[in-house]
């Protein structure tokens, strides 16, 4: 006996909608590199320790919270001295103590609140290696919204052909999209379209100005693009 059986065809229709939206950023980001280069360690450690006092004192100055300053890649290395004799015999010898961290200070968009700290921070001495930038709080807030508005791109596509066809979609039978990373919903801080850097100094570049927007510029917004395919089945 033969036993047979009749595929069943499915009819199907395959779209991709898509989205792209700009984000208007809601967080300032001050970023200070310090960096300082002694002849002995305790002396190298007691002018940190200065500084970092320095940039506790201007966030308190601006009135901001303590938390919103954050510490990373601390680094404390011993400088050598590469001296050669005649001969070209090379000789390695200690020649000081390089210290370098970046501090991070993260609030939300506030022109007062801002020049309030690069003036604090100005006159701390800490006028260089300062950068100013913007991301998003909540950068998967809108990356979720920018996927759903793809996603209702692509059911107004199909339905649109569809319906203009006299069917109509049944059921979805595969979803694959893109969104944007990490990476792309936040600003690069080393990005000079994104990022401001004071490294000429911050006193020659503040007074008499008070707004720091009318250096800066209003903060760009961050524009992103997704897609969203879709395969539905369809009757009709």
């Amino acid at each position: 006996t033969m036993y047979g059986y009749e595929e069943q065809i499915i009819s199907k229709i395959s779209v991709e909608g898509k989205s792209k939206m700009s984000f208007d950023p809601d967080v300032t980001i001050v970023r200070i590199e310090v960096k300082e280069i002694k002849k002995d360690y305790e002396s190298l450690m007691k002018t940190a320790s200065e500084r970092i006092a320095a940039i506790k004192n201007a966030v308190e100055k601006a009135e901001l919270d303590k938390s919103v300053l954050k510490a990373s890649r601390i680094n404390v290395n011993e400088e050598v001295k590469d001296i050669a004799d005649k001969n070209g015999n090379h000789k390695y010898i200690p020649n000081g103590f390089r210290y370098y961290q970046v501090f991070t200070i993260k609030f939300a968009i506030d022109g007062e609140k801002l020049a309030e700290l690069l003036g604090a921070i100005s006159e701390s001495g800490l006028d260089s290696g300062v950068s100013v930038g913007y991301e998003l709080k909540d950068p998967e807030a809108a990356r979720f919204t920018l996927i759903s508005k793809a996603a209702e791109n692509a059911k107004a596509k199909a339905t649109a052909i569809v319906d203009a066809l006299g069917g109509k979609l049944v059921r979805i039978l595969s979803v694959s999209h893109f969104d944007p990373s990490e990476t792309d919903m936040k600003p690069r801080l080393n990005d000079p379209t994104r990022m401001l850097s004071f490294s000429g100094g911050l006193k020659k570049m503040l007074p008499p100005i008070k707004d720091p927007f009318e250096i800066l510029g209003d903060p760009e917004s961050i524009t992103v693009n997704a897609s969203v395919s879709v395969t539905w089945e369809i009757e009709g």
